[in-house]
């Protein structure tokens, strides 16, 4: 079974996943970035990112978030800040 690694730019993956297939792969990552962004790891940066390698290979891919158009309590970074939600806000 393939070894995937999921770097972040302040943060190698030294271990990796074993996982069937590129699409268990993205499937993770998706997971793994929802995970950081609840613990709040990955809220402190407008523009954040992961790349997906096998092995020593190329990237795969890229799960790249950014936020757009910030709620005022996440501008300046301030880490732990949580936007209040409203009844008209919308979400993609």
């Amino acid at each position: 079974m393939p070894r995937y690694y999921f770097d972040l730019p302040q943060e190698h993956d030294e271990f990796g996943s074993e996982l069937p297939d590129d699409a268990a792969a993205q499937l993770l990552a998706r997971r793994y970035a929802g995970e950081l962004l609840r613990d709040g790891r990955a809220t402190d940066q407008p523009y954040w990112r992961m790349d997906v390698r096998q092995g020593s290979g190329p990237v795969l891919f890229s799960l790249v978030l950014e936020l757009v158009g910030a709620p005022p309590a996440w501008r300046g970074g301030v880490r732990g800040a949580r936007p209040t939600r409203h009844a008209d806000d919308q979400y993609i």
